[in-house]
């Protein structure tokens, strides 16, 4: 794949118009400790996850802070009360017993910075190669954890939204991993654009939403599982009676400098013979998909596509 050629200076840069510390509505969540099943202590040595999400926004900055920016503010405050441990603090604690958990207090908040770019909106969104450290400035930061009281404690999910005047509009959020999968990120992701779009009324997701389930104490561990992942962790944190504790439990990224992005499209016709051919292959197998339905899903044939294509570049398109 050709490289894309580098992008400036000043592409790269934001300005950084407003930060917010954006909590639940006063007295709206209660304190709540959850502690993390044996499930999510394998992610504690993941890097944060990070997402971008653009939107065309063919408006003004001053429209944008008159009118929009106001309302996302409001609106993710009034989704952060159902979904509140994205505003909580993950504590790690510098030696055993004691467990990791996540931590939400009255107040407590997550970051959201305002920003505004000149980098190109329709290369950003395009789906050609392009410079992958153009989107680096796009993605906030998550503030590094702190010692307090024996243990590290930092904020669970950071968010930030630049504007590109006259253009468009990017959310980016990065978040830990413990404290939501892809399913329970979507979800919030979804709720925040119904309250935004109802113009403020948390209620307008209470009809056709569930909302979150956060109780993980009913995740059971009848193998007797947490103990030995704890174990691990407590040896990466602490490997030694003399050693200090690691000061970051999250491994450095790779670079990414020399590298390029680009997204490949996958329309309905492709699905469909990406489907027809797994039904083909199945026949040929002799085994009969009429007598043995078999449920294909689009994510689950784009997922092995994906799969085979990354382990063998020369494999034909369909």
């Amino acid at each position: 794949m050709k490289n894309s050629p580098s992008p400036s200076d000043e592409m790269l840069k934001v300005k950084i118009l407003h930060r917010y510390d954006i909590s639940p509505p006063p007295d709206s969540v209660p304190a709540t400790t959850l502690p993390l099943p044996f499930l999510d202590i394998p992610w504690l040595l993941c890097c944060p996850m990070q997402r971008l999400f653009f939107y065309d926004f063919p408006e003004s900055p001053s429209s944008f802070a008159q009118t929009t920016l106001p309302l996302l503010v409001r609106s993710l405050s009034l989704c952060l009360r159902h979904f509140f441990p994205f505003a909580a603090r993950l504590v790690l604690p510098l030696a055993p017993p004691q467990k990791p958990h996540i931590l939400y207090s009255d107040g407590d908040s997550l970051s959201l910075t305002v920003a505004e770019s000149a980098a190109n909106f329709a290369e950003l969104i395009s789906d050609e190669p392009r410079g992958a450290t153009l989107i680096h400035p796009l993605v906030p930061q998550l503030a590094p954890p702190c010692a307090s009281d024996g243990a590290r404690i930092g904020p669970v999910m950071a968010i930030q939204v630049t504007l590109f005047p006259n253009k468009g509009i990017c959310i980016g959020v990065q978040f830990l991993h413990v404290v939501a999968d892809g399913s329970s990120f979507t979800h919030f992701m979804k709720s925040w654009a119904s309250i935004h779009k109802s113009g403020g009324d948390p209620t307008c997701i209470d009809s056709d939403d569930p909302s979150p389930f956060h109780d993980r104490g009913v995740i059971k561990d009848p193998n007797g599982l947490e103990p030995i992942l704890l174990k691990d962790w407590w040896s990466f944190v602490c490997p030694s009676p003399s050693s200090s504790p690691s000061p970051s439990p999250s491994p450095t990224p790779p670079t990414v400098a020399d590298k390029v992005r680009a997204t490949f499209v996958l329309r309905k016709a492709h699905i469909d013979m990406l489907k027809a051919q797994i039904l083909s292959q199945l026949k040929n197998d002799g085994l009969d998909s009429e007598s043995d339905p078999i449920h294909l899903s689009t994510f689950v044939v784009t997922c092995a596509f994906i799969w085979i294509v990354g382990s063998d570049w020369d494999t034909p398109y369909p």
